[in-house]
């Protein structure tokens, strides 16, 4: 039995705009230290779809990228375009 996630994968790549993306083997640098911001600079909304779809993905098949998901996680009250390009990169 193989589970599988691909094509809820990449419907939320297409969905948010990345469907050129390519895989990395590593999600997220070690020791990433992401600024805490008082007020969002990109759209919480989208944001937290995100990191949703990524808790999804970790919790049902990829468990590798459960650091960088917890890490991105903090941030969903206040992200920014630096949060933003993290949790791109463990998409691409």
């Amino acid at each position: 039995m193989t589970l599988s996630q691909s094509q809820y994968i990449e419907d939320i790549l297409e969905c948010h705009g990345m469907v050129n993306c390519h895989p990395v083997k590593t999600p997220m640098k070690s020791r990433l230290s992401l600024p805490v911001l008082t007020e969002p600079k990109v759209d919480v909304m989208v944001y937290q779809q995100l990191i949703g779809s990524l808790m999804c993905v970790m919790v049902c098949t990829c468990s590798n990228i459960s650091y960088a998901v917890g890490i991105v996680a903090h941030h969903v009250a206040a992200p920014g375009h630096i949060h933003m390009k993290a949790v791109k990169h463990i998409y691409c």
